[in-house]
């Protein structure tokens, strides 16, 4: 990629557009790497998402605005790798059409007792009734579906890991966007070792 990369600065210039998805996508790989651990801290899943974010909002949506809601009593708390990116995917590719004027994901994370609740809502076009349907039967099913499958997956790795009280506890949808809550125990950094 950095080969890639310093090829397209000295055909292109510094600091085109090209340029910064390399960038990008090269942190987003390293960072990826570095995520083979199974648990990560809130802060270090956020950094990695942001990656992702920010190489969707240069290939595809440039309007596209991501508010971090972040309570800073839980940046240091732990959460499984990969919890938040197949949530916000799916605003990115389901919410939204490419002539919207202003896309918005917002992800909130609040400590209440001892538990974190994290919430990812969208100004999108909202579900369906029969697609919410089908996510929240596909929520509820410990059977293999092809269906939902990042949703699911991340779903049932928060259940499978911490209880089923936990994971993803409520998903809404209407003309005005989609509302997705998770509620993950709060353990801090010596849960990580």
């Amino acid at each position: 990629l950095e080969a890639i990369k310093w090829d397209i600065i000295k055909k292109l210039g510094k600091g085109t557009k090209l340029e910064q998805s390399i960038t990008t996508l090269s942190y987003y790989l390293t960072e990826s790497y570095q995520y083979q651990k199974m648990i990560t801290s809130i802060r270090d899943e956020i950094s990695r998402t942001k990656y992702y974010t920010d190489m969707m909002t240069y290939c595809f949506y440039e309007r596209l605005s991501i508010d971090w809601k972040i309570s800073p009593d839980v940046e240091d708390c732990s959460i499984i790798s990969m919890t938040l990116q197949p949530f916000i995917e799916n605003s990115i590719t389901h919410a939204f059409r490419r002539k919207d004027p202003n896309p918005r994901i917002t992800v909130q994370m609040n400590s209440v007792e001892d538990e974190i609740q994290i919430l990812i809502y969208d100004n999108g076009h909202g579900i369906s009734k029969e697609r919410l349907n089908s996510i929240k039967k596909s929520l509820k099913s410990e059977e293999y579906s092809n269906q939902h499958i990042g949703i699911k997956n991340s779903h049932l790795k928060l259940k499978l890991l911490f209880g089923d009280e936990y994971g993803v506890t409520n998903i809404e949808s209407d003309e005005n966007g989609t509302r997705v809550k998770i509620v993950i125990p709060k353990h801090e950094t010596p849960y990580l070792s």
